[in-house]
């Protein structure tokens, strides 16, 4: 072969050589991929980190980790990092825990959480002596908090008045009631003077705009308002004896303040002048409407029956019942027909002028229910 053929073969050989290898070249071009490295923005699903069960809302949390890198919350640029922890849990990861469970919807405020009421650390348990001053003179109660209070739980107050002569630390240990209730509220016991006419609390001697214990009432509530957190929609009042009377006398004086009540062996409410009568009927006026259980036994001599009686005529009106009862638990309690609010009455055969064994449970679970 002549010798130019030959080198023409050779430089069209190296020229197609060259081509290749530039080829080849360009396909490898860039920074290699490291050998087992996550690509950036995805990931390795994984168990949710300390950081989603510290959530208030760990599924909530789950839900936007699971966001494609095209989706990013709040228009954060994705990395490996955080999808890393965000991930999915695997099929094998522990569910989040279940919610608490509920408190009793009857007696536990059921809006939103509330946040810190009251002051904080308050005292605990049962607290004999609770003072605060009315008209310049230090009136005094007990007061029984659950041990387990919280301040981010509204609790109803429960406010018991005891017969004259008594106390209200000696009401609360011969009537039962918070063993019925449990941890779902707070009681307060108030203690009455004894200086009305030999009665505790003041009955019929002032109108409420002067009544020393109508004051007492509202600056104890209040004050303990202030301490716990309390469902002010939810404040309850019983009483006996003496006490039963103030109860029906506050319930008609402070009809908006009080959720419901329960007089026993008791009267009332009565007038303390003619303007609170109507003139042209002659009955006591009525204040409003109120959810009542009335206890009397059918052997009281010292506060008859007949009392008791016209305390459920009065609440009859007030709460526009209709004619007849309806029997209900407990036996033998008698619910009153219609009406805008529960009127409830009890009357106990054979039970004189003395606490109805049954009465701590009915009273709670009325209170619990209205």
């Amino acid at each position: 072969m002549p010798r130019s053929v030959s080198l023409l073969l050779l430089a069209s050989a190296f020229v197609v050589a060259c081509g290749a290898a530039g080829e080849t070249a360009t396909e490898g071009e860039g920074t290699p991929e490291t050998p087992g490295a996550t690509p950036a923005g995805t990931g390795t699903p994984g168990t949710p980190t300390s950081d989603a069960s510290a959530r208030p809302d760990a599924r909530a949390f789950l839900d936007a980790s699971t966001a494609t890198d095209a989706e990013a919350p709040d228009g954060e640029t994705p990395d490996a990092e955080v999808a890393e922890d965000a991930g999915p849990p695997e099929d094998d990861a522990s569910p989040p825990p279940p919610p608490p469970p509920p408190v009793d919807s009857g007696v536990v405020d059921s809006g939103p959480p509330v946040v810190n009421c009251g002051t904080a650390n308050p005292a605990k348990g049962f607290i004999t002596s609770v003072s605060v001053t009315v008209g310049g003179v230090a009136r005094t109660y007990s007061l029984t908090v659950p041990t387990g209070y919280v301040s981010t739980r509204r609790y109803p107050l429960v406010v018991g008045f005891h017969g004259d002569g008594g106390n209200g630390a000696g009401y609360r240990s011969s009537f039962p009631i918070e063993a019925q209730a449990g941890a779902n509220a707070i009681f307060a016991w108030p203690n009455g003077t004894n200086n009305h006419r030999g009665h505790s609390f003041d009955q019929f001697n002032s109108p409420p705009a002067a009544n020393p214990d109508v004051a007492f009432f509202d600056a104890m509530t209040a004050a303990i308002k202030r301490t716990y957190c309390i469902d002010a929609a939810r404040v309850y009042v019983h009483g006996s004896s003496g006490g039963a009377y103030f109860t029906n006398q506050l319930a008609r004086w402070r009809n908006s303040a009080i959720r419901a009540i329960a007089p026993q062996s008791g009267g009332g409410p009565f007038g303390n002048g003619a303007s609170d009568f109507d003139p042209a009927t002659g009955s006591l006026k009525l204040t409003g409407p109120m959810a009542a259980l009335i206890v009397h036994g059918q052997a009281d001599t010292a506060v008859v029956p007949a009392e008791g009686l016209k305390s459920l005529a009065y609440w009859r009106l007030a709460n526009g019942s209709t004619a007849g009862d309806t029997a209900t638990t407990p036996s033998p309690c008698r619910r009153q027909n219609g009406g805008t609010k529960r009127l409830v009455y009890c009357s106990i055969p054979g039970l004189g002028h003395t606490g109805w064994s049954g009465a701590p449970a009915a009273i709670w679970q009325f209170f619990a229910a209205n």
